[in-house]
């Protein structure tokens, strides 16, 4: 049984579903992330991932380097603006590429992010591990936790 408390707006039909998820989680997972953590990438996304789930946010990778022995992850809500990929308009118009005129923008300038980095156990040893960094724990109230987390998109894909 988990010691999760389900905010009191909460829906009873998903009370259920998201308790089920946060039981199957391992317990060390529902932890903040330490300092040191040794963790693969795809144990580190999963291990970050539940924790977010738990406490009512999302991550995303953000960024990692060619070289691939350096990996970001940041809330979701990082950035103070979107990205415009595809060189959209800035409003819709009848001559203009843009279709939608109000999208969902996640932007809230969140600073959470962690890293991930591939180095040597000791200092100057031949074995390496990927080691879990923290740049900033905290969401500085940029944004408020979501009560449901299965609302985003990657965490309900991630239920079985």
């Amino acid at each position: 049984m988990t010691s999760w408390t389900p905010p009191s707006n909460l829906p009873d039909f998903v009370i259920a579903p998201i308790c089920e998820a946060i039981d199957n989680m391992p317990p060390q997972h529902l932890l903040p992330p330490q300092v040191g953590e040794i963790l693969d990438p795809d144990q580190a996304y999963n291990r970050l991932q539940n924790y977010a789930f738990s406490q009512g946010f999302c991550i995303v990778v953000t960024s990692r380097d060619k070289a691939n022995t350096y990996i970001r992850f940041a809330c979701i809500h990082h950035g103070q603006t979107t990205h415009n990929w595809h060189q959209l308009d800035e409003h819709r118009t009848e001559e203009g590429n843009r279709q939608k005129e109000y999208t969902n923008i996640r932007a809230r300038g969140c600073p959470w992010q962690v890293y991930l980095s591939y180095k040597g156990i000791t200092k100057g040893a031949e074995q390496k591990a990927w080691f879990l960094g923290i740049t900033n724990g905290s969401h500085a109230d940029t944004h408020d936790m979501v009560p449901n987390p299965l609302a985003y998109p990657i965490h309900a894909k991630r239920q079985p």
